[in-house]
């Protein structure tokens, strides 16, 4: 079965209001997370395109997922990636102190 989790994310991102998307994103991986499908939760970020999402919604997603950040193998690589497209809108030092604590 195809997670269409990065999808609707897009979608939604793209239809504005980041209020509303960053609330569902904290819902959506904190149902996986409370339910312990760390392996479904690492498919869905490993397949989420950080350039495609405003800076509010990555920070969310790394929040929500901080706690389990080492059961999360592919949280690295997106937040490697989030990092360089929040570079572009923010500068490397704008960048860096907005996601350092989430690393």
């Amino acid at each position: 079965m195809t997670n269409r989790f990065p999808d609707e994310l897009y979608t939604l991102s793209e239809s504005g209001g980041d209020r509303f998307v960053v609330q569902w994103v904290v819902d959506y991986f904190d149902g996986l997370l409370t339910a312990g499908k760390f392996s479904e939760c690492d498919d869905v970020l490993r397949n989420v395109d950080a350039g495609r999402l405003s800076t509010p919604i990555l920070v969310s997603i790394f929040g929500i997922t901080l706690a389990a950040k080492d059961k999360l193998p592919a949280r690295v690589r997106l937040f490697e990636d989030a990092l360089a497209a929040v570079e572009k809108e923010r500068g490397s030092e704008g960048a860096g102190k907005l996601l350092e604590k989430y690393e």
